[in-house]
This record gives C-alpha cells, structure tokens and sequence, in this order.
C-alpha cells in the first residue's frame, strides 16, 4: 500500500473513530479488526498517537473483492463466467481468504488470480447449494482498478464504495440494480409500466396485416462478445448491446442501447463461422440497459425473433398461435412475420429474410392479460423438459446462467422464489394425490377446465407431440397470487414449430387424440367423462367443414401469409431460400403435406382420426 493510501486510510478512520487495530491468521484465513480504543480493559495496549494502521495491501498480481455479507450464507463462494467461464476456479468458485472488520461492519474478502485482467466477466456470489446471487450480478471490466467492494443481500448483490477511501462511510448505498441486471433472462424489474394501453399496443406491434422491417445495428466488438458468449457456453443467455430501429409502414421507432442475446434450445448455435452470418435465434429487451419508457416499443420490453429452422414451410408456429387464439386460448402468444437486417460495424448490412417476431413470455404477457388471469404480480414459471407435474422434488430454480432447471421462475425472482416453490409443490402434491369427485372439484376450483380442455384440443389438432401431455416439455404455468395454498393458476402453450406432420415418436396424425400421452394434468382431467366429451367436441369441431382446421379453410390462410412473405423469403445468408412443403427433415413421417390435398394432407388425416 502506498504512503498516500495509509495516510489517507488513517485520516478516514480519525473521522469514523479513534481506532486500533489487531491482525491473526487462522486456517489460511487472514483476520484483520479495527476496534475503538476507548474500552474499560485498563489492560490493553493503546495504540500510539501517530501510528499507522495496518491493513491489507492491494493485491500486486490479481484482484480482491471485498463483500459485506447480509445473505446469512455460509460459507459463501465467488464464481466468474463470462469472456472466459471458470476462471477463478470451476463452480463454486474461490472461497473467502480474509476477513476486514471496520468498526461495525465486517467485510469479507476474496482473492483473484491476474489472469482476469482484460476480461469481461460476471460475479456471481453463491453458497454451493441453491443459493445464489439472482439479481443485479456485478458485470466487470477487470483493468487498473485491484479491489471491487459489494453489499450481498437477499440473493441480490449491489456495488458499493469503497469505505477506505477518505469520506467514505462503509455503510452501503440504499439498495438498488445497476441497469445491466443479471446475467440470465432477468424479469425482476418493478419499474414495468401501468399505464399502458395493451391492447393498443399489442394490436400495432403484433400487426398481421403489415410485415414490419427490423433492423439491428451493433459494434463489431459487442458481436465478438455475443460469439464469445456462445463459444463459452452454449445455453447462453448473456445480452450485448445494439441499436433497433422497427419500422412500420412510415412510422419508425428508434431504440439505442437495447439488448440483443442468443435463444433456442437444440436450434441454438453460433451466429457467425468463417465471416458468414448464419440463421439464429435472437431476443431482443429494449429495456435491458436503460430502464425508462423511451426503451420500450410501445411499452412492450421484450419480443422474440426466431428463425424457421424446421419449418421449410414458413408457417407452422404462425398458423398454431393464429388457431389458438381463433379458438378463444388467449394465453397462446402473438406471432406475425417481421423482415431482418442486421449490420456489424463498418460491414454492410446483412439482409436476414423473413423471421416470426414472438410476444416474449414474462410480466408484460401476464399484464396485457390483466383482464383475463384477474391478477398480475403472481408467479409465472416456464416449464422445461421433464416438468411432468409429479415430482414435488423436482429441480426447481431461476434463470441463472449456470443451472438448467427442469422448473424456472420467471417473476419474482429476488424475494420470492422460497414461496413460489412451495406454491407450485402444492399444486403437484393435490394434482398427484387427490383423486375422483375430489380431484374434479379441487382441479375446477383451481384453474380454468374449459379454457385447458381447448388448448388441449388445440395442440391435439396440430400434432404438438413435444408437448406437456406425452413429452413432459414445452409449457408455461401461472399462479395469479404469492400465497402457497391459495392461488389460480393457467397453463399457457409454448413452442409449435415441431406440427403440421413434423414429430417423433408417434405418428401425430393418426394418433388417438385419447392416448396422446399420460402425464397426470390431463390424463386425470379427462378421466370425468363430461370433460372427456367436451375436449372431443371441441377437436371435432375444429375439423369439421366449417371448422377452422378443415382443411380448404386452413389451406386459404395458409396460401394467404405466403403470398404476404413470398417476395422477402431470398436473404443474404443463403439458407432457407425457399418455401418448401414437407416437414423437417429429421421426422419419423416425411410423407405429410399441407398444401397438396391428396391422401397425406395432414388436415384431413388428423380429421379422420377425431371420428
């Protein structure tokens, strides 16, 4: 430590209190307390006036972190990903080296190696087990500056200043977030507007007459970080920053500063290889960086850019939301056609062609449905492969970037996720226990049957194989309250690329709409034969000659959207040049066609088989 910095250091500690100081080491842990010296013990030694306290030096080689440790974890552990994961050691990362008590408060420390130095990284605060920093993980630019001071509370981790530098008390900051957030998919903003009008909003943005161009300009430094983001791991779900503008007709919306991440599950792969920009997933949160009204479109945050992958047809995620909705599912999403550009630095602009902009699922979906769930507030958690409902030890958790939860919480995310959990736990235990008259009542009081028996149908109808129902996957649930026994709760479809003739495992056009699968949500409810009845009725109608699944009347829509995106379809990239129809390669029936009207067209093989 330099002699400015001592000196510096003893004047701050003059304007706290007179202080002394003692120093131990005990189990590689280096113990270091400033005490008052006015104390009744006539046996201690004072310190002289004049003398210099000791306090740890910053490092030479390497970085200290200072923590004032509110979580009550223990032990605690700080873990890096980033520019390059595991740097400080593999999960959970570097333990506590030391420890530094300034009158009141008493700070932690961890030690990092040099190598860190130049890296963008991520701090993530962790106790081993299930506990970690949710909320507000510190991103750093490790460079000139050896110690980082932060306050870690309540899952939640906030910088804080340093408290040896002169004037500087070391109580922390009124708590708060840096604007980048967390690392993962973060919906934990309380500043989400109440004002908006979302039906106006959603009825422009998500606008099936008009195909609005989107273009997205970034530094070619922030688009090497998305790359280096995926190359690192390839769940990714780290944002970069970009530039949007979205244009519509001639009204243009202008969004500096909006995050831009990589999305999909097994479609998910790297955006760029040998200078050549290849189809992907992108998510767009407008709000990520700059939380104010300005970084909204329209007031929505967040909205979803997905290539058609295993849809040559162009068509299939379209048409499904586009049938939920008709048949009254308000909780599918909105999905209309969009064109894409995107331009790196100085390169010229790359035309993407056409992709399906998505309504993202988080708390803007639940409050531009106020009217319908009644509530908003509550927990909404996606369901991931294997959420079959039957476990209530499942693997529960939030987006974190590190962990892939079976169950993710969407909401609520820093204060509440101990009663989310407990509330989902109680639906599966009543769903799994509770049996008859008393399962049918419960299960009515619940949620809404009528509202589940048609998106049953629904998905039934398009053959959604990858479903809840037979393949445990590919849904969402929403609790309308924080109480963990008393709450509605709505389950909300997700994901239809894989339909029209696409699937595995069975051949989902013939399969009997009865025994499309057994996990127990609808297995059970359709154990009550007026529920059973009606979910038949409702598939019957679908296809039947004035049905919206019949199959001339699906065709005419169909034919519709693709003379609408016809012209645009040819992009820069070279893939998917073309409208093709067939399912996706990799399916166990290629035989199945949508437009051709012969004996393989899927609407009239699926009717056949509702009889």
């Amino acid at each position: 430590m330099t002699l400015v910095r001592r000196a510096l250091f003893f004047v701050s500690l003059v304007i706290l209190t007179l202080a002394g100081i003692t120093s131990c080491e005990s189990d590689d842990i280096t113990v270091i307390e400033v005490v008052d010296i006015i104390d009744d013990n006539p046996g201690k030694e004072e310190e002289k006036p004049g003398e210099q306290p000791v306090i740890p030096d910053d490092p030479e080689n390497g970085y200290r972190v200072y923590i004032l440790n509110r979580s009550g974890w223990d032990p605690i552990y700080l873990y890096l990903y980033g520019d390059v994961n595991d740097l400080a050691g593999t999960w959970p990362g570097v333990s506590v080296a030391g420890h530094l008590t300034l009158g009141d408060y008493q700070y932690d420390w961890f030690d990092l190696p040099e190598n860190v130095n130049g890296k963008y990284e991520y701090i993530e605060f962790n106790n081993v087990d299930s506990k970690h920093t949710r909320e507000n993980r510190p991103h750093v630019l490790f460079g000139s500056k050896r110690s980082l001071w932060y306050l870690v509370d309540n899952e939640k981790s906030t910088e804080i200043s340093d408290p040896l530098n002169p004037g500087a008390a070391p109580e922390p900051p009124d708590e708060g977030g840096g604007e980048e957030g967390g690392g993962g998919d973060d919906d934990d903003g309380k500043d989400d507007p109440d004002d908006v009008d979302w039906e106006a909003a959603m009825a422009y943005v998500f606008d099936g007459n008009v195909i609005p161009e989107i273009h997205i300009s970034i530094t070619r430094a922030e688009w090497d970080k998305l790359i280096a983001y995926y190359d690192a791991n390839h769940d990714t779900q780290e944002y970069v920053k970009c530039d949007v503008s979205y244009s519509k007709g001639n009204e243009k919306t202008v969004i500096d500063g909006a995050g831009l991440r990589l999305k999909g599950n097994t479609s998910r792969r790297r955006p760029e290889e040998n200078g050549r920009k290849k189809h992907v997933h992108f998510g767009l949160d407008f709000h990520h960086y700059t939380k104010d009204a300005d970084h909204t479109l329209k007031g929505l945050r967040k909205m979803d850019l997905k290539w058609f992958k295993d849809d040559p047809l162009y068509v299939r995620e379209v048409f499904c939301y586009d049938l939920f909705r008709r048949q009254g599912v308000w909780t599918g999403i909105r999905d209309v056609y969009a064109r894409l550009w995107v331009k790196v630095g100085d390169e010229s602009e790359v035309y993407y062609g056409v992709y399906g902009m998505m309504e993202h699922i988080d708390k803007n979906y639940v409050r531009s449905r106020k009217a319908n769930f009644g509530k908003k507030g509550g927990n909404l958690w996606k369901c991931r492969y294997g959420a079959d409902l039957k476990n209530t030890n499942a693997d529960f958790g939030v987006d974190d970037n590190v962990h892939d939860h079976t169950y993710v919480l969407k909401t609520n995310k820093d204060t509440g996720f101990d009663t989310a959990k407990a509330q989902l736990q109680d639906f599966i235990r009543k769903l799994n226990t509770k049996s008859g008259s008393e399962f049918d009542t419960w299960i009515a009081s619940v949620t809404d049957v009528d509202l589940l028996l048609k998106t049953t149908a629904v998905n039934v109808a398009v053959g959604m194989w990858d479903d809840y129902w037979n393949s445990a996957n590919n849904y969402y649930l929403y609790f309308d309250t924080e109480d963990a026994s008393s709450y509605k709760v709505w389950f909300i479809p997700y994901d239809y690329d894989n339909t029209l003739g696409t699937s595995l495992y069975y051949d989902s056009g013939r399969q009997d709409p009865l025994k499309w699968g057994s996990n127990p949500l609808i297995t059970k409810i359709l154990q009550n034969s007026a529920w059973r009845d009606k979910y038949l009725g409702y598939l019957r109608a679908l296809c039947a000659a004035d049905g919206d699944f019949y199959y001339s009347t699906a065709i005419s829509r169909i034919s519709a959207w693709h003379q609408s995106i016809y012209p645009y379809v040819s992009n820069d990239t070279g893939e998917d040049m073309t409208i093709e129809d067939r399912p996706a390669s990799w399916g166990n029936h290629g035989e199945y066609r949508v437009l051709d009207t012969g004996s393989n067209n899927f609407f009239k093989v699926k009717a056949s088989s509702v009889k």
